[in-house]
């Protein structure tokens, strides 16, 4: 018996779109969604992939990363479960991904056939559309931290953690350094840097924010607000 996509949205705690009954069931008899599981690390999909659907994040956490022609990753930002993984290319109508997009943790996501995203809006009453709308005013800013660095990149990923993905993530040095973009090493002196100022408290397993707003301040390159 083949496996229902959906058997745990009902119960799950995430503000997801398929948390509305009448829009799985719709789903459900008009294309079928595939539940697929990429172990820490893995990508999603890469830049110069064709694009042939998109995805909402059940389980885990995963990061989109911009293209190498700027010579360099950037985290353009950060999908916990409930989120929509949809890139910029698809939504200009591109055939290929100039985006990746990777599982920082073992991640579970729906996939949907690149067709339904439009019935899909109009089924949820647009709320999707807005969610979309949003995230990718996000991704575009995110731009901005290319010219920052490290330790206000830092500071600006710390606060976004924070506030939107802490109930998610225990996120270890090595993590927090891939969100980054800098090594282990660098991501333990900055941190070293911003405990002796006051702004974080970190020991082997915990990192507590004791500042938020001096971290705040310290991201200001990225206009973070």
């Amino acid at each position: 018996m083949k496996k229902n996509p959906f058997e745990n949205c009902e119960n799950c705690d995430a503000d997801c779109v398929f948390k509305q009954r009448d829009l799985r069931e719709k789903i459900s008899t008009i294309s079928a969604a595939n539940t697929l599981s990429y172990t820490k690390g893995k990508k999603i999909f890469e830049a110069g992939e064709p694009i042939v659907g998109f995805y909402v994040v059940c389980e885990g956490l995963v990061k989109e990363i911009s293209n190498r022609s700027i010579q360099k990753d950037i985290t353009l930002r950060l999908l916990k479960p409930g989120d929509i993984l949809i890139s910029d290319s698809f939504l200009r109508n591109h055939g290929w991904y100039t985006t990746s997009a990777k599982a920082l943790t073992d991640t579970v996501v729906l996939f949907l056939e690149k067709d339904m995203f439009s019935k899909m809006v109009q089924m949820s009453d647009h709320r999707m559309a807005k969610e979309i709308a949003k995230n990718m005013k996000y991704l575009r800013k995110n731009i901005e931290l290319y010219y920052c660095s490290v330790q206000e990149r830092t500071a600006y990923w710390l606060v976004n953690i924070q506030q939107k993905f802490s109930k998610y993530l225990t996120l270890t040095n090595r993590e927090l350094a891939e969100i980054v973009g800098c090594s282990s090493v660098t991501i333990s002196k900055t941190l070293n840097t911003l405990e002796s100022r006051g702004m974080v408290y970190k020991s082997r397993k915990k990192l507590i924010i004791r500042d938020e707003d001096k971290l705040r301040k310290e991201a200001t390159c990225a206009n973070f607000t």
